[in-house]
């Protein structure tokens, strides 16, 4: 939003505000803007000295990507991902149930396919599309 591109969000508040108020601890972060594609994104991050040491900290245990996309801003494409060394689990309490299902939601950006599994509430049911039977039919959260 109003080409605001930094670290800090434009409310003052650091990497590690944002982490801890989604109650998980940060160690790092690395932005950034312009790629379509997550492939594009993760190759200028291994591309600088900087962010690739953060990706390639052995301590980091825990990591969360974020993409954002705004057709009226300089960049249009926005990139961030946060890493942690904790080893607790991140806060899942907006999801239905430890028993919930998951079903795989895919993205087309110009340069891929990006699949992601996201919760169904326990009472959904999901049947895999016929084009892509190798999927399996739910998943559960780990305990």
């Amino acid at each position: 939003e109003n080409n605001y591109f930094s670290h800090y969000s434009q409310d003052g508040r650091s990497p590690w505000d944002r982490a801890r108020a989604q109650g998980i601890s940060a160690n790092a972060e690395n932005i950034a803007a312009g790629n379509s594609g997550a492939t594009a994104t993760l190759r200028q991050w291994q591309n600088s000295d900087g962010h690739c040491k953060n990706m390639m900290n052995s301590r980091h245990k825990l990591f969360g990507i974020g993409w954002a996309y705004d057709a009226s801003s300089t960049y249009r494409h926005y990139w961030t991902q946060m890493l942690s060394s904790t080893s607790e689990s991140a806060d899942r309490s907006c999801y239905p149930s430890r028993e919930a299902k998951f079903a795989p939601v895919s993205a087309d950006f110009p340069e891929e396919e990006i699949t992601m599994q996201v919760p169904l509430p326990p009472s959904w049911e999901y049947t895999p599309p016929s084009d892509h039977p190798e999927l399996p039919p739910t998943w559960s959260i780990d305990g």
